[in-house]
């Protein structure tokens, strides 16, 4: 049976349960507040070779990651992902109104499984190195090719 946060919560005392909802607040202040990569993950109380183990690569790619000025939307995704975090985009105009845009994903393949960890465990992976980039799947066979037809 699966234990949900709903049925963790429950079985807390009020005073409890108000630690819990406080502490978390306190971590979403900390992690809105940040203005770096490495800040939202410390927030997370994550290290870098924490992060790599789940991306599938090495702590110092992660070090790079995290000191780059411009990030690909694809990659800032998979380390989103692997702090436990779905990536958004919103547009905030000059009113401060927010338009989130739920659906837009252009980092992600149409036909992509939500979660990497599920189509790394299909394959009999811990996790996958990096998202396909430039594919798409094949209606005759499944098989991922690049547009130009090359394997």
């Amino acid at each position: 049976m699966t234990t949900t946060l709903s049925n963790l919560m429950a079985e807390l005392s009020p005073v409890q349960r108000r630690e819990v909802r406080a502490r978390a607040r306190q971590l979403i202040r900390e992690v809105e507040s940040a203005q770096r990569l490495d800040q939202v993950r410390k927030a997370m109380h994550k290290t870098q070779s924490e992060i790599a183990a789940s991306l599938g690569v090495g702590q110092n790619a992660v070090s790079q990651l995290e000191s780059r000025s411009d990030i690909q939307l694809s990659t800032l995704d998979r380390y989103v992902r692997s702090l436990g975090f779905e990536l958004e985009l919103a547009l905030v105009g000059v009113g401060g109104e927010r338009a989130v845009l739920r659906n837009f994903r252009p980092w992600r393949v149409m036909d992509e499984p939500v979660s990497l960890y599920e189509e790394a465990s299909k394959r009999g992976r811990p996790v996958l190195k990096s998202a396909p980039a430039k594919t798409v799947r094949t209606a005759a066979t499944g098989r991922r090719v690049h547009p130009s037809g090359r394997q």
